[in-house]
């Protein structure tokens, strides 16, 4: 019985880690003017280039840090730091059951948005 808990334990505990390191971050880009959404874009994040309706993971380590530039024709480009969030479920984890996963409760938000200003 002890042998089953403790396996237990060890596969809800990896789960848990496996899930809170990284976030699926998606997009929405918007024309500042009119509030539509722009449908031809592309988002490069730190070197990767995610066309419309892409996710991309990103690691929720506290240090590390992501920066997004958007491009469409006819509109400004925009470089952006992407916006970060406290994550509730790894603070919980790491206070009650695994410290190591302290690392990684301040991540990017699960939706980023962005608003693109037309060219002049």
């Amino acid at each position: 019985m002890k042998k089953s808990i403790f396996l237990f334990s060890v596969m809800v505990i990896s789960t848990i880690l496996f899930v809170a390191c990284a976030t699926t971050t998606r997009f929405n880009v918007y024309d500042r003017e009119t509030g539509l959404e722009i449908q031809n874009y592309t988002i490069n994040i730190n070197g990767k280039d995610l066309s419309p309706g892409d996710t991309i993971s990103l690691s929720n380590l506290d240090w590390k840090e992501w920066s997004a530039t958007v491009r469409a024709d006819g509109y400004q480009l925009k470089r952006v730091a992407l916006e970060k969030e406290f994550k509730v479920g790894a603070f919980l984890v790491g206070l009650f059951l695994w410290w190591p996963e302290l690392f990684w409760v301040y991540g990017p938000e699960k939706t980023q948005t962005f608003e693109l200003a037309k060219l002049q």
